[in-house]
């Protein structure tokens, strides 16, 4: 098969701006992820854990705030918090962003996974769960 080069230099073109695009949608979907996961990390910081339960979805969020105010008296306040990695993941519904998180408490140290999700239907962006373990 023979094609033009003028063809072969459009296809490459629009592949390369298909994936200038995508990495933009990528770069911004991470950037919101961050921020959630900042204010969350904030709200637990401050000691306000119903608002920070708030992140999570409305069917949720009594689970999660029980789930806070265990750790807190399990690990004492949350002092300092550091992220030290991000994975992201696509599914066919969305997108799952995992953090590595850090975190300094007054009576212990742990290695954290906040995981939030991007649903593709909607496009909510919202908390769905929160591993600590004792570093």
């Amino acid at each position: 098969m023979n094609s033009s080069p003028m063809l072969r230099v459009l296809v490459l073109g629009a592949w390369v701006v298909l994936g200038m695009v995508s990495g933009c949608e990528s770069a911004h979907d991470s950037s919101d992820a961050q921020q959630l996961a900042t204010q969350y990390m904030q709200r637990i910081q401050a000691g306000n854990l119903e608002q920070a339960a708030q992140l999570y979805p409305e069917d949720m969020r009594r689970n999660w705030q029980d789930f806070l105010q265990k750790a807190q008296a399990k690990y004492g306040s949350l002092r300092s918090y550091k992220f030290t990695g991000i994975e992201i993941n696509t599914v066919y519904s969305g997108k799952y962003f995992l953090f590595n998180v850090d975190a300094e408490y007054a009576n212990a140290s742990t290695m954290e996974v906040l995981t939030l999700f991007r649903n593709v239907s909607d496009d909510r962006l919202f908390i769905v769960s929160h591993k600590i373990s004792e570093g």
